[in-house]
């Protein structure tokens, strides 16, 4: 079993990520805002979370038992190269991958596994890169969408992984066939009579989500709006309402019911929401190359193995949803703006998955 701690840990998406293998397991969570931190405590209450990455040190873990890991892995904060901002870099005082690279330094771990906007690309990856090599680590960088394991979003991410004594190029992350380029691209082509009707991508998640639509302009018949592309304005042209948490957290990949405190059992995800604007159509059984991404979520984990269970043929509704989805709006949730805020800035564990997975296959890990 491979241990790791787990930065800018947010809701937990990259742990649980990791643990959908069933040989890596998170000692520790660093995270600082306060409403996923109530997550944490809920949902991996026996993990220790420390508050503060900049004063979070080798000693610091120690005394809590944490040694030396063997993955360190992190979202670290993505403000300073999102789009959706000023984009100011490296010059933004949230731009703490410094903080990241000298935790690295002083714990060594084998692997490093970091998470970021696409934006980074072009801002700050060559220094994210060059620190890595200059601490004796091989490095790579590539930028893998949500949609290449089969969400019905885009998600594009750039992802960093570099390890001590091995050469990562190629590295074998596996998906759809374009994956690796990250191009917009339907969902899903649902089977219908008469032929079939490719669905539209959801809108990614966003932070600003919990604000609600934006526009009042009219929606096409897909729930696209001229002038603004928001996961709200989308769901409105579909049902009247706000957008609700439980079926985000299902566009997520979470189990539904992961980020709201007060919910004991979170139901197990049962796989992705039906694509924008398809209604009254079959849906098609997960092919063998999907399995993982349909079926397996961290609730499944038993014993340190991963249990399956085949879908069944469903049918989408003339409201456009699988039998299996929440609603998509709802007129009351508590906690509501949090929850969305915090799966806005979540990591999608089916994304992350294939990298831990293959980690475990190049350590030899079952």
């Amino acid at each position: 079993m491979l241990k790791m701690l787990d930065l800018f840990s947010g809701i937990g998406g990259i742990s649980l990520g990791a643990e959908m293998t069933g040989c890596i397991e998170t000692v520790g969570f660093c995270e600082i805002e306060e409403y996923p931190v109530k997550v944490l405590e809920k949902r991996c209450p026996n993990v220790p979370i420390f508050r503060d990455v900049t004063t979070l040190t080798a000693d610091t873990l120690r005394e809590r038992g944490i040694a030396r890991p063997d993955i360190i892995a992190g979202g670290f904060p993505c403000q300073p190269f999102s789009v959706a901002g000023k984009r100011r870099g490296k010059e933004d005082e949230r731009f703490l991958w410094g903080e990241f690279a000298r935790l690295i330094r002083e714990l060594r771990p084998r692997w490093i596994v970091g998470e970021n906007v696409p934006g980074i690309i072009n801002i700050a990856a060559d220094d994210v890169l060059g620190d890595l090599e200059d601490l004796n680590y091989s490095a790579t960088a590539f930028v893998f969408p949500a949609t290449a394991v089969g969400a019905p979003h885009r998600r594009e991410r750039c992802f960093f992984v570099a390890n001590t004594g091995r050469s990562l190029q190629p590295w074998p992350v596996f998906g759809r066939e374009d994956g690796m380029e990250g191009r917009e691209q339907d969902a899903y082509k649902p089977e219908r009579p008469g032929g079939t009707l490719g669905g539209m991508n959801w809108p990614t998640p966003s932070a600003r989500d919990y604000k609600g639509a934006r526009c009042q302009e009219t929606f096409d018949e897909t729930g696209r709006n001229e002038l603004t592309n928001s996961l709200p304005d989308a769901i409105r042209s579909q049902a009247q309402g706000q957008l609700n948490p439980d079926w985000v957290e299902m566009l997520m990949g979470f189990d539904i019911g992961w980020t709201d405190i007060d919910c004991d059992e979170p139901t197990p995800w049962p796989g992705w929401p039906a694509p924008l604007g398809v209604k009254g159509c079959s849906w098609p059984t997960p092919t063998a190359a999907d399995v993982y991404t349909n079926n397996m979520q961290s609730s499944q984990i038993k014993d340190g193995s991963m249990h399956s269970v085949t879908l069944a043929r469903a049918v989408i509704d003339e409201r456009g949803q699988n039998p299996y989805e929440p609603p998509r709006s709802a007129t009351v949730s508590k906690n509501r703006a949090k929850r969305l805020k915090a799966l806005g800035n979540a990591v999608v564990p089916q994304q992350i998955y294939p990298i831990f997975w293959a980690i475990t296959q190049l350590e030899g890990v079952e």
